[in-house]
């Protein structure tokens, strides 16, 4: 077992009350994603699932959730065990790819928990249609120092092993798999000044395939 699922296990009790509606940072996540993904007639791959929240949240045609932690995937099953067009697997995406065909690939919070970022979007990739788009959001690391000292204070969910990373890296891993940026969005707190630009909390890309 990794360290970074074994965090997630330990932490999936709580994870519902860490992501509760009070949390900020969730809500405007959700609200991102929502305005990012505007209708329900859609197939959806939630990777990094948690419990599943986000996922029910969409309402997708169908929905399949995938999560490197046991736990997780086991709460997330029984929750939404009424729910026929959601479905939940355990995980690893640095592994192997998720086979299916979807209209949308959610990628949250999740690429600074990944050791190896090449090999995990070289799966994404794989994952991705020609018309596939991928929702992918992280965390400005320049908060980096913010966040832990809320953390500390015991204020939102324990982070675990992670490594962020920049915009610019993120770039170069894409490019490796024909992928592109077509979009992205700032929140909280979306400053339009030019020299604060980049001092958003939140980074969230639509990303999709490109032919040389």
């Amino acid at each position: 077992m990794s360290k970074v699922s074994q965090h997630f296990n330990e932490i999936a009790i709580n994870y519902d009350a860490y992501k509760s509606p009070v949390n900020l940072y969730y809500a405007v996540l959700k609200k991102a994603v929502r305005q990012q993904i505007t209708h329900t007639d859609i197939r959806v791959l939630d990777i990094g699932c948690g419990t599943g929240n986000i996922l029910d949240f969409l309402r997708p045609k169908s929905g399949v959730g995938v999560d490197i932690s046991s736990s997780m995937i086991k709460i997330a099953k029984r929750k939404f065990a009424s729910i026929p067009t959601l479905k939940f697997y355990v995980h690893d995406i640095e592994q192997k790819s998720v086979r299916g065909s979807f209209d949308y690939i959610l990628f949250n919070d999740v690429i600074e928990h990944v050791i190896n970022k090449a090999a995990t979007i070289k799966n994404i990739a794989a994952s991705m249609g020609k018309n596939t788009v991928l929702v992918l959001s992280m965390a400005n690391p320049i908060w980096e120092p913010v966040l832990m000292l809320l953390e500390r204070l015991h204020l939102k969910m324990p982070e675990g092993p992670h490594e962020r990373i920049l915009e610019s890296q993120l770039i170069s891993i894409l490019g490796k798999y024909r992928l592109r940026i077509i979009s992205k969005q700032i929140y909280f707190p979306h400053i339009r000044w030019p020299f604060l630009k980049d001092i958003g909390l939140i980074y969230v890309y639509q990303i999709k395939k490109f032919t040389p």
